[in-house]
């Protein structure tokens, strides 16, 4: 018998492929970080959605102003509405007794860039306690609904009355 003829060889056996479960332990270690990682993002979306439950209220609410009656009644509405969200996240016992300039204030003073300036600091500080009619024109009440919409959004509850 040669040892070198060809009669003798046999196709190489390859390995059987290689499984994909179960994985490396760093993969359980890494699924497990995301799942970390997704849990408390989503508990901080979950707790800032409930957070700011009365916000969405409060636009619901501001949908719903009269736009286009007399602007005493706009105006009424409107420091009803804002004083309404205002109570809904400030203390009661420094927010129910503002009107007038300390109102104007206090709201100008809770947002980053102030809402109601120029002609709006009059309706906003004595409009609702001007008894009479007032009359504003469409771009005034245009302007007022907006003013009370970007308050609405862009009061920040961590700035507090002083």
């Amino acid at each position: 018998m040669d040892l070198t003829t060809l009669d003798r060889l046999h196709d190489i056996v390859q390995p059987s492929p290689v499984s994909w479960w179960p994985p490396a332990a760093g993969w359980f270690g890494l699924g497990g970080v995301f799942l970390v990682i997704a849990v408390v993002i989503s508990g901080k979306r979950f707790v800032h959605y409930r957070r700011d439950a009365y916000r969405r209220e409060a636009l619901d609410l501001w949908s719903q102003l009269p736009a286009g009656t007399s602007g005493t009644e706009l105006v009424a509405s409107v420091s009803e509405l804002l004083k309404r969200t205002a109570l809904a996240v400030y203390p009661r016992q420094q927010v129910a007794a503002l009107t007038g300039e300390t109102w104007l204030r206090f709201l100008n003073e809770t947002t980053r860039y102030p809402c109601f300036t120029g002609p709006l600091e009059q309706i906003v500080s004595s409009g609702p306690y001007a008894g009479d009619d007032i009359n504003l024109p469409p771009s005034a009440q245009k302007a007022l609904l907006e003013a009370a919409r970007k308050w609405i959004l862009g009061h920040d509850p961590r700035r507090g009355v002083n």
